[in-house]
């Protein structure tokens, strides 16, 4: 009986909470990386600044996350709210809620589409941390117009290495002023071990269904007729488009290998809409993992052969499913240990024609940490700068915010960037003068 009682008292609660009373509500915060967001919060976002609190569907889980989120700011006083990912009704409550929803619940392509259908419904801002193109793709395509006519923003994939790789490719493009961009190359150092989200996620991606794959096919070709309705310009450099593949880059002298993510669609999407709107021919985006050294490079290359390999199978992804860390992912420790370093090398024309290299960089903390980071400045974005964003409304990807977001990034201690040499003696003068 009391148990009931207690049940029917939670579920008043949650039905009482009061329209758009939040500011900000983390979704999925008993997850690995919505905790480290959600402490984030707690060490950064002062309540005073945006009324957040944190939500998910297992209220043990909840209350161990706010009790870690109390021993970092003892005068916090938010209190969780429960939303279960398979009951609808509960999810439209939390989006209703609040003006922005951080999601952190996946697998994306699994869950993702229920949150995105709530905050439609209830006109709330949208942002996440996902990885998943399929994901990606099926939201543009197939809800672009509902977000636009509620005028709400959904931005896709703010964490890491999503938002490095657009906001690289960005600043890259405008190191060449009114030069031509024929290709850029984003090159990724990191060393850190994957949490359990991120492997799933390498998983099941090797499983996609010849429907998905066909759909894939599709929204990839019609992605700037979303927007624009408008058909991207070819890059015209044909000498630009050879193919990536294993080999030491001759500008970084790193040993790169091509790396499929998400990053490429993202930075692809950014784009070819941008550059559609200005009327120009879009151009080629390479992306890579690099090492600093060839063992470590080949045993990645083995490793994951074999990984991508039994994971074509049912009976291979439930083997690599019991190799998942039982921490969730990468230990405080281990994360305090590592950082990130990503190179961005344009290949292209100054205005008088002559050829031109650009290589800017940027460096900051590890993965994990650096997706709270990334997506807090997001989320500041949307409801902060509103005013100054190019698109007010739609699905978008991260890059299409633009300098208010680049410059929030730029602002921020935890990130360091260098920018650009246009060619080996300009580098090499720029490297005596240090």
């Amino acid at each position: 009986m009391e148990k009931q009682k207690e049940q029917q008292e939670k579920k008043k609660e949650i039905d009482n909470l009061e329209p758009k009373s939040f500011d900000i509500i983390i979704y999925g915060a008993t997850g690995y990386t919505g905790t480290i967001i959600s402490e984030h919060f707690a060490k950064k976002i002062p309540q005073s600044k945006y009324k957040w609190t944190i939500s998910g569907r297992d209220e043990k889980k909840l209350n161990k996350v706010m009790e870690k989120l109390k021993k970092i700011e003892p005068k916090l006083s938010i209190k969780p709210i429960i939303a279960d990912i398979k009951k609808e009704e509960t999810v439209e409550r939390m989006t209703n809620a609040t003006k922005l929803i951080i999601n952190c619940v996946g697998p994306f392509q699994m869950y993702g589409e229920t949150v995105i259908k709530a905050c439609i419904k209830t006109k709330t801002n949208y942002v996440d941390i996902n990885g998943e193109p399929l994901f990606i793709n099926k939201i543009i395509s197939h809800y672009q117009k509902q977000i636009q006519e509620q005028g709400i923003l959904v931005v896709l994939s703010c964490g890491f290495d999503s938002v490095p790789a657009d906001i690289g490719v960005f600043l890259t493009k405008q190191s060449f002023g009114k030069g031509k961009v024929m290709k850029i190359e984003g090159i990724f150092n990191f060393t850190i071990s994957m949490s359990n989200g991120t492997y799933g996620t390498l998983i099941n991606s090797v499983a996609k269904s010849k429907t998905e794959s066909k759909g894939k096919k599709s929204n990839t070709k019609t992605s700037s007729q979303i927007y624009l309705d408008k058909q991207v310009k070819p890059n015209p450099f044909k000498k630009y488009k050879e193919r990536p593949s294993m080999h030491k880059h001759k500008d970084s002298k790193l040993w790169v290998l091509p790396f499929s993510s998400s990053d490429p669609t993202i930075v692809q999407r950014t784009n070819d809409v941008s550059d559609v709107a200005q009327g120009i021919p879009t151009f080629r985006y390479h992306h890579y993992l690099a090492f600093n050294s060839f063992f470590r490079f080949l045993w990645t290359i083995i490793k994951f052969f074999f990984i991508l390999q039994i994971a074509k199978f049912g009976i291979g992804r439930k083997f690599l499913g019991l190799f998942k860390s039982k921490a969730g992912g990468p230990s405080e420790s281990a994360r305090k240990k590592s950082k990130f370093e990503a190179t961005f090398v344009g290949y292209g024309q100054s205005s008088d024609n002559s050829q031109k290299v650009v290589v800017n960089q940027m460096k900051g903390p590890d993965p994990y940490t650096s997706t709270a980071i990334l997506v807090t400045h997001t989320a500041e974005c949307v409801l902060q700068d509103l005013e100054q964003l190019e698109r007010k409304s739609g699905a978008l990807t991260p890059g299409l915010l633009g300098n208010p977001l680049l410059e929030r990034i730029q602002k921020d201690s935890n990130f360091n960037f260098s920018i650009g040499y246009s060619n080996q003696k300009e580098k090499e003068q720029k490297q005596k003068e240090k």
